[in-house]
């Protein structure tokens, strides 16, 4: 089956459909030489560009998964080991990705169940399982606040997020997208359109064809990162296939409805009160 949509922005937004409904650490990014006023886009690629290799390929997350003898992995030795990766849950296709230490984003569509194993990894390999103990869909779009029964520690990552703003659909097109998926993999997409409470992606311009992959079914809910001054920013997760759109989690409404269910699900279970962390785009 063809995912990419190939319409029109406003088509496309108005007809985004399930990728599985479909079929039944810092460690420097060198933009250090990017005047820091340039625009959002242009710091963002400038820092795209630096991390990743000449050479297209080897864009895998892990050199080695879990095997039957152990539950620890093996980070990938190229490009990817730079991106810190820990606090998104790939035991699963429906991934979830930490917004807190006990709290995660995951696709609404497609979703794990309460009282689910969810297996986190640390930088050095080691298992961090983690039990879901509350869901709360978020109205309106496609994404679900998930709430763990323990904090995760310290060595795993949780994901800051652009500060609020309505002014992306304008500062935001055209900056690389770190676009993940089910198979373990980072791609290299682009920005297209911020569109209200969602954001949509295309092939990334000035970016060899061997960094873009569409997105297919089951690919939803894995996240897209922005690499922002030696950091991976949680964007988005997955809804749709092709190049990828799902909801972008620092439009207003989305932002503002993520952090009023961390406080429900919190309040409702006794666990510690967390917000979404931000970073300034400026």
């Amino acid at each position: 089956m063809n995912f990419s949509t190939g319409l029109p922005l406003a088509a496309t937004i108005s007809s985004i459909f399930c990728l599985t409904s479909c079929v039944s650490n810092d460690l420097g990014d060198g933009i250090g030489v990017v005047d820091p006023g340039a625009p959002l886009a242009e710091r963002v690629n400038a820092g795209t560009r630096a991390l990743i290799p000449e050479e297209q390929g080897k864009n895998w997350v892990f050199d080695a998964y879990v095997s039957a003898n152990s539950p620890s992995v093996a980070w990938s030795r190229f490009w990817t080991k730079r991106i810190d990766f820990s606090g998104v849950a790939w035991d699963n296709p429906r991934t979830l990705t930490l917004i807190s230490p006990r709290h995660a984003l995951m696709a609404k569509h497609y979703q794990r169940a309460p009282g689910s194993i969810v297996v986190f990894h640390d930088r050095k390999g080691a298992e961090v399982p983690r039990a879901i103990i509350g869901i709360a869909g978020i109205p309106g779009t496609d994404l679900a606040v998930v709430l763990l029964h323990d904090d995760v520690p310290n060595s795993v990552k949780t994901y800051r997020v652009l500060a609020p703003s309505d002014a992306y659909d304008e500062i935001l097109p055209g900056a690389y997208a770190l676009v993940t998926d089910r198979e373990r993999k980072v791609h290299v997409h682009q920005v297209r359109a911020v569109v209200g409470r969602s954001i949509v992606f295309e092939k990334a311009a000035g970016i060899g064809a061997g960094f873009y992959e569409s997105l297919i079914t089951g690919d939803s809910g894995n996240p897209s990162f922005l690499w922002l001054r030696g950091e991976a920013v949680l964007i988005e997760t997955h809804s749709t296939g092709g190049p990828g759109a799902g909801p972008f989690v620092s439009a207003p409404l989305n932002f503002a409805a993520i952090n009023e269910a961390m406080s429900a699900l919190s309040a409702s279970n006794g666990a510690p009160v967390y917000q979404l962390r931000t970073v300034a785009a400026e």
